[in-house]
């Protein structure tokens, strides 16, 4: 069953972004859902912003936990309100408020099916955050994220190095990894 966003919310949303939702960023995201090919799993999203992504992936009905990682102290207050708005009706949504490499702590290695990065965009941010968070995934997990596009070198640059090319990038310029297998 899908949700629909209220148009009350999705007015705030482009408010605070300066942009309405676009077709193909949902696309991308749901396509990258559906390459998974997971069930009842365990992810992190660092970046969560206004919570659009959390609720494409709890939609997705793939995942059991979805950890939402984000600071919301760089951002307007409204946007952690939309966040917390948007993915109420999701009890699979848990909201961790905090920085990404400290938040990568509180799990332990190899807990994770599935990370999906989309926070600070600069080089030695996604690679910190790539490093922090690729032990925490399973072997034969998924590491992944957003904007791998030359508008954000930083972002092609940490994959690059750290993970190779990825497996695929998606329309909406989302990135996927597979975690080798031990």
């Amino acid at each position: 069953m899908k949700r629909r966003l209220p148009d009350k919310q999705k007015r705030l949303y482009a408010k605070i972004t300066g942009r309405r939702e676009v077709a193909h960023q949902r696309a991308g995201l749901e396509a990258l859902t559906r390459r998974l090919k997971l069930e009842g799993a365990v992810m992190v999203e660092v970046g969560s912003y206004t919570g659009e992504s959390a609720e494409i992936f709890a939609k997705s009905g793939s995942f059991r936990k979805i950890y939402c990682v984000d600071p919301w102290s760089r951002t307007p207050t409204e946007a952690e309100s939309l966040f917390d708005k948007r993915t109420k009706p999701y009890p699979e949504i848990l909201k961790l408020k905090g920085r990404s490499v400290a938040a990568s702590r509180q799990f332990s290695n190899a807990s994770v099916d599935f990370v999906y990065i989309d926070a600070d965009h600069r080089y030695s941010a996604v690679k910190a955050d790539i490093l922090a968070w690729l032990p925490k995934v399973k072997p034969g997990g998924w590491i992944g994220g957003h904007d791998y596009r030359w508008r954000f070198k930083g972002v092609i640059r940490a994959v690059d190095e750290e993970l190779g090319l990825p497996l695929r990038v998606f329309q909406d310029s989302s990135w996927l990894v597979k975690v080798p297998k031990l």
